[in-house]
């Protein structure tokens, strides 16, 4: 077997083992696009308290291995550790499930049920917290600042180990793929 043979293997048992996985660029863009409609909704709602979300690879770990399990035809899935939402883009409920100020960690999924083309998936943890009124970050308590978007977060000095950074992330995501391709090619290579 040719070495582009080989990579051709390597390249799509990657991609069809991890078909559900979303790259870091899709997580990153996910993240930005909700913690934008969780900033707009503080600044015009006057929310001095709202988090800014931060990826969680625990949480989406527990989702995923949960959402398995889900019915396809349930909307929003409630657990005692995390809510998650189907179809972001069409239902009603996302209002609600992304203004909550007290949510920090968030996942976002992609998985794909076989009675529903809805596949994205969204996470937070369960966290309820009273929205306070006042300009946007002015409110941030138990150690978080404001950044530059008007949303409370844990500065990276100060981030505990389970809500890493979009740069860990990153790196994180990167270092799985490339051990996950070494592993194919000694499996090909086996055979």
């Amino acid at each position: 077997m040719n070495l582009n043979s080989l990579f051709i293997v390597s390249s799509f048992l990657l991609i069809s083992l991890n078909g559900d996985l979303l790259t870091a660029d899709q997580k990153a863009s996910c993240l930005s696009k909700y913690n934008k409609i969780r900033s707009d909704y503080a600044k015009k709602n006057n929310v001095a308290n709202m988090n800014r979300l931060v990826l969680d690879n625990e949480l989406e770990s527990l989702a995923d291995a949960e959402l398995e399990k889900a019915d396809c035809n349930a909307i929003v899935m409630k657990n005692p550790k995390f809510e998650a939402i189907r179809d972001v883009e069409h239902s009603g409920n996302v209002s609600s499930f992304m203004t909550d100020p007290g949510r920090t960690q968030f996942a976002c999924i992609n998985k794909q049920c076989a009675t529903t083309n809805d596949p994205w998936i969204l996470v937070t943890n369960v966290p309820s917290e009273t929205a306070k009124s006042g300009k946007p970050g002015s409110g941030c308590g138990s150690g978080r600042i404001p950044f530059e978007d008007g949303l409370c977060y844990v500065p990276e000095t100060t981030q505990k180990p389970n809500e890493p950074s979009v740069t860990a992330e990153l790196e994180e995501s990167v270092s799985s793929s490339i051990s996950f391709l070494a592993v194919s090619v000694l499996v090909v290579l086996a055979i």
